[in-house]
């Protein structure tokens, strides 16, 4: 999908154990002759801490995502997905730590952020 200002990823989740979990998006160009421009992550806590096995929809604006960066260059900008880049891979990861997520359903959105559950 392509990045616009308003661009919400929205997603329908549940967690059998609450815990950490964050999600990337994967950017390159919308031009095919470049490569792949990077990896976006977003983490926040509130979607960590919803009462075990109950659904949930989230509504993230693409505009927090932030770029993936080495922790060593504590200089480098934290800078959100590009408008007109396009996003091609979504990930929801929770890395080592198992928290049984469940991802139901997933859409990207115009405007405003749906109220979160």
């Amino acid at each position: 999908f392509r990045i616009e200002q308003d661009s919400c990823l929205n997603f329908t989740y549940k967690l059998d154990e609450p815990g950490w979990f964050h999600i990337f998006i994967c950017v390159r160009p919308d031009d095919l002759s470049r490569p792949h421009l990077g990896n976006y992550e977003y983490k926040n806590r509130r979607l960590w801490r919803i009462p075990a096995g109950q659904w949930r929809t989230a509504s993230v604006p693409l505009s927090e995502f932030r770029r993936e960066t080495d922790a060593s260059f504590e200089e480098t900008p934290e800078v959100p997905p590009r408008i007109g880049d396009i996003a091609y891979v979504v990930i929801f990861s929770s890395h080592k730590h198992e928290c049984g997520l469940v991802v139901d359903r997933m859409w990207v959105t115009r405007g405003e952020p749906a109220a979160a559950d």
